[in-house]
């Protein structure tokens, strides 16, 4: 018989929270409780309740009275110290507080502690259960940033290093969820079939999904990377299209910054020739199953169209983050893609580019060299 796995995908954000309801329901959320209550030196209660959707869950929050802070030292001992089925927590959260460098002297937000220690308790129960992560999908919280004088810079490495996240602005990817997973996934699957899907939300509209995985054989090394960057298993995306042959042109302008704001993947418009000669222009969007509501209404609202045709389709996004570079020319910012954990392109914003060209009185080619030195010493 195959080995059961537990397969995590942050397909819309990922936080602690949302994890939970992923993993707990109704009937077994006490167990939440008691390792929470255990913990936190207080009585507090997991309420959750199902959603309008199959196996889908909604993480509604805690009652009880819990701390604003908590000493981590004291997570980690009074978890030591409880009862076998929810001991080995302790060593989970001990190793999650390690890869956000809190020491046990240090204070963790107790809500925020609170989530953690329901899913490091869930893991605890099922130690022999393999865990993968296939991707994460959103922005990063704080990844290779820091803090300085000139604002928050560019850092190599740091906790989001080799962890397989597809980028899109306006969802968060929660660090202490990121550390959590570092302790008991691996990001790396073997080849599973999928199985079982529960599918997790928290307050904030953050959405995941867990599966029951058993192996297959191994993958080919393309097939990792597509898995690896969210080409497997992620959720559909759609081609929208219309044409469009009787709009002001000036309006195109205004339309497709419009489709961006709502979630659109990309928007671009085609010139063409349509029946009587007339010019027209072919609009198409790539968008989420999610977003296609919102779509729809921008199209229908600023444009003449009066239908649509839409087909879906298979994405894969390598991962990526935006940074700030400090240039001689002033912080420029730059979209760095990276292909299982390396560098293949760089992009400065051209905006940017232009207006530090602008301020300094240099073309902006040089703005673009000055963005490369600083990255890695060299030119594309």
């Amino acid at each position: 018989m195959d080995k059961l796995s537990l397969v995590v995908d942050g397909y819309r954000g990922a936080s602690s929270a949302a994890l939970c309801a992923c993993l707990y329901g109704e009937h077994d959320s006490w167990i939440a409780s008691d390792a929470a209550s255990t913990a936190l030196g207080a009585r507090v209660s997991l309420g959750m309740r199902g959603v309008p959707k199959s196996e889908s869950m909604l993480a509604r929050g805690w009652r009880g009275e819990i701390p604003e802070w908590v000493r981590a030292g004291d997570i980690v001992t009074r978890l030591s110290a409880a009862g076998d089925e929810i001991r080995q927590a302790a060593g989970i959260l001990s190793k999650t507080f390690q890869h956000l460098d809190i020491s046990s002297d240090d204070q963790v937000h107790g809500w925020s502690a609170a989530w953690l220690v329901a899913c490091a308790a869930w893991f605890a129960l099922r130690a022999d259960t393999a865990v993968y992560c296939v991707r994460l999908v959103g922005s990063p919280e704080w990844n290779r940033w820091v803090d300085s004088e000139d604002g928050p810079m560019f850092k190599p490495g740091g906790l989001f290093a080799g962890v397989p996240i597809v980028l899109r602005p306006n969802v968060p990817v929660k660090r202490d969820l990121v550390a959590l997973l570092k302790s008991v996934a691996s990001f790396d699957p073997p080849a599973l079939t999928y199985s079982d899907i529960r599918l997790g939300e928290d307050a904030l509209g953050l959405q995941m999904a867990t599966y029951i995985g058993t192996s297959v054989g191994e993958l080919s090394p393309d097939a990792s990377c597509r898995l690896m960057a969210g080409g497997i298993n992620q959720p559909s995306h759609y081609v929208v299209q219309t044409n469009i042959d009787d709009m002001n042109p000036e309006w195109m302008t205004h339309l497709i910054p419009r489709l961006l704001d709502v979630g659109a993947d990309d928007a671009y418009l085609t010139p063409v020739h349509m029946k009587k000669g007339r010019v027209g222009f072919l609009l198409t969007v790539l968008c989420a199953k999610e977003q296609l509501p919102e779509v729809e209404r921008v199209i229908f609202r600023e444009t003449t169209s009066i239908g649509l045709r839409y087909h879906e389709v298979q994405k894969r996004a390598l991962t990526r983050e935006f940074v700030n570079v400090k240039t001689p020319y002033g912080l420029v910012r730059v979209k760095v893609a990276y292909d299982n954990g390396v560098i293949v392109n760089r992009a400065p914003e051209y905006e940017e580019a232009r207006r530090a060209a602008e301020e300094n009185g240099v073309s902006v080619k040089e703005v673009y060299e000055a963005v490369y030195r600083t990255l890695d010493g060299s030119t594309p």
